[in-house]
């Protein structure tokens, strides 16, 4: 791939373009000549803003990181238009092949390739987030049991293995589709089973869980990344804007927490998953990993991040 390092200041270049001239550039969507410009996003049910309701039902909203960057967006960028192809539960095999949600060409991906061809000049920006529903749905993790237990040699294969190839072949295929212009971002993900570190009665152990759960996130997040700057594109780095690796105690009350139930200190990391996501609420809400509309907010930073770093 001989145009990857000058595709990485191009996409800089795009990126800036996106947010600070689209508004004279393409705001209009063309001269009126048809719909768009297009923000197109991609991935499984983080992308597509699932939230359980009261009673614990799952359901796509517009309160998702992708409804929240595109808002934000829009004042440089008016006339932009969020179209979402993500599928809840989808995974690296899925995305592919189809399988979960339906779509006319059969697979995420495909649909998203075709609509992509058919708009090739207005596709504004395409984000994507795809990968740890392998994980979640892999026997490498034991969940319904305390601590949770989790074999690191089965996740390491499955993550450089199944997961970076089909990954990779995903991001290939968007690749030769966009031009070479397009921007496009990845997106690596904060860590759920942090919350394990607080279950009633279980002490020590779901400290070290929590702890192992940690290293594992490292090392698969680690792997996205390097798949997405294989082909030149950057990571939103959701990961630390959730502070996943930060154990230090802090007050719980310091990040909205109630104590009760909650101790009064909670490390850093815990406390915010427990705040940003559901994965602390109790039944028949909870437990669910998916995030609030406040961590779908930070997800959307983490995005915006990357374009407001264009130079």
């Amino acid at each position: 791939m001989e145009s990857i390092k000058s595709r990485q200041s191009i996409l800089a270049v795009a990126l800036f373009a996106l947010l600070y001239l689209g508004a004279s550039g393409c705001g209009d969507g063309g001269g009126g000549a048809g719909p768009g410009p297009f923000y197109v996003a991609l991935g499984n049910s983080l992308s597509v803003g699932f939230q359980p309701d009261a009673q614990g039902v799952g359901h796509v909203t517009d309160e998702g990181y992708a409804d929240q960057l595109h808002q934000a967006l829009l004042p440089n960028f008016p006339g932009l238009q969020l179209v979402k192809f993500g599928c809840p539960g989808e995974t690296t095999v899925t995305m592919l092949e189809g399988g979960i949600c339906d779509y006319d060409k059969g697979s995420q991906i495909d649909q998203a390739v075709d609509f992509i061809l058919a708009n090739k000049d207005k596709i504004a920006l395409i984000t994507i987030d795809i990968g740890v529903n392998d994980l979640l749905n892999s026997s490498c993790l034991n969940l319904d049991v305390s601590p949770p237990q989790a074999d690191p040699v089965c996740i390491q294969n499955l993550i450089r293995g199944p997961i970076v190839s089909n990954l990779s072949l995903i991001m290939s295929t968007i690749f030769q589709a966009v031009n070479q212009d397009t921007p496009v971002i990845g997106m690596n993900y904060y860590n759920p089973f942090l919350a394990v570190a607080i279950t009633p009665n279980c002490g020590a152990p779901c400290l070290q869980f929590a702890g192992l759960s940690d290293a594992l996130a490292k090392g698969f997040n680690g792997a996205l990344t390097q798949v997405y700057g294989l082909f030149g594109y950057p990571t939103a780095d959701v990961y630390t804007k959730f502070n996943s690796g930060d154990f230090t105690p802090v007050p719980t009350a310091s990040i909205g927490l109630p104590s009760p139930p909650f101790p009064p200190q909670i490390p850093l990391n815990v406390g915010l998953i427990c705040a940003l996501t559901f994965n602390c609420t109790p039944p028949p809400q909870g437990p669910d990993i998916h995030a609030r509309p406040t961590g779908y907010g930070l997800i959307a930073e983490a995005f915006l991040d990357i374009i407001n770093a264009a130079p």
